[in-house]
């Protein structure tokens, strides 16, 4: 006998109780089994048998994973996926940016399947045509960038996951289907020479820009940490200063030494410590488009003929603190990564795979 399972739907009872109900299917395939073999002759068809059963069992796996089985259930049959999406990320997500990109994934894919659709219709072949569609989009500027219909895609199939474990859908349809991001970039850094000329060249109408940018590029900080940082996040002790912060993009708390250089980037605490908008260390720092004008600008009036984004400062602190250290575990402490290999791939994305691993400390020096 095979049998197969199809998940569980959670239901309450007419008392009130907590229930669920699991979904099967058994089938008596014709293998030539003999029951209570006598002989050693019996005893090798019942093997063989055994060997077929595995094999059929397998072929039925495949073809389910594939939704070729076509099992759904009651609940599913009633529901329309486009509204549970709506209500599984509403609750789930908090933050502007990424309920920004949800939106835009819904919109997607309400304009290629309609408002209403059941999730019979949620197939492999379905969620390979929605991912073809992603491929295909075209904007005014051009097509969707790759790493964009990637990101859209695993959302989509993160939310498929989540259906299945509440029993929506029995079967999940995108198993075997991936998407393919652009090819690795490698990412831009200034050299230590090109930090001392930008020390060294004035920025038009910006006071916090260009000691944001070079606190960035002595600390491995990131523009949003910057751009929320306080005075009192700073502390001193026996004669040293640290930073204690909290990671924006993880939630993770952490604190590191910041040295001299960097504190007299960033100049003296202002005397009125009582007025709140004293307290920031970059006050007009902010993430928008004139910002990061100001800063290609200062960067190109110092003759430095490189694209620059706030991102650029935290890459190069990173590249100078490897070539100078080989010490990959201590940049991932100041970068707040979680684990190791999040450092390794970022720095193969700075030095092309190039490093090694060692240990030493500091950064360069700069006349400031």
């Amino acid at each position: 006998m095979i049998r197969y399972y199809f998940g569980s739907t959670r239901y309450t009872d007419k008392n009130g109780k907590v229930k669920y109900k699991t979904y099967k299917k058994d089938e008596y395939p014709d293998i030539g089994w003999i029951k209570d073999p006598k002989n050693a002759y019996e005893r090798q068809v019942n093997k063989k048998a055994e060997t077929l059963l595995d094999q059929m069992i397998e072929a039925k796996n495949v073809d389910l994973r594939r939704g070729k089985l076509g099992m759904i259930t009651e609940v599913s049959k009633k529901a329309n996926m486009i509204d549970d999406f709506k209500n599984y990320f509403q609750k789930k997500y908090t933050k502007k940016n990424t309920i920004s990109g949800h939106i835009s994934l819904l919109s997607h894919l309400t304009n290629f399947a309609g408002k209403l659709v059941p999730y019979s219709n949620v197939t492999p072949q379905f969620c390979k045509a929605f991912l073809d569609y992603l491929e295909s989009l075209e904007y005014v500027r051009g097509r969707l960038n790759k790493n964009t219909s990637k990101s859209y895609f695993n959302a989509f199939k993160v939310f498929l996951g989540e259906m299945k474990q509440q029993g929506k859908i029995l079967v999940y349809p995108a198993e075997d289907i991936k998407a393919k991001g652009e090819p690795h970039k490698q990412k831009d850094y200034l050299t230590k020479q090109e930090v001392q000329i930008l020390i060294n060249t004035d920025i038009r109408a910006s006071r916090s820009l260009k000691p944001f940018f070079l606190f960035s590029c002595l600390t491995g900080q990131a523009h949003e940490e910057c751009r929320l940082m306080t005075w009192d996040m700073l502390e001193e002790q026996d004669g040293r200063f640290y930073l204690k912060a909290q990671r924006q993009k993880t939630g993770q708390f952490y604190r590191i030494p910041i040295n001299k250089q960097s504190m007299k980037v960033i100049g003296e605490r202002p005397k009125n410590r009582r007025d709140k908008r004293y307290n920031k260390v970059f006050p007009t720092l902010k993430y928008s488009h004139q910002q990061n004008q100001l800063l290609q600008e200062w960067v190109d009036k110092a003759g430095i003929l490189k694209k620059v984004t706030p991102h650029v400062g935290r890459h190069t602190f990173s590249a100078m603190y490897y070539k100078q250290n080989k010490d990959i575990g201590g940049l991932m402490n100041i970068l707040n990564h979680k684990d190791i290999s999040t450092t390794q791939r970022y720095l193969a994305g700075l030095l092309g795979g190039d490093y090694f691993v060692d240990k030493d400390v500091d950064i360069p020096e700069f006349e400031i």
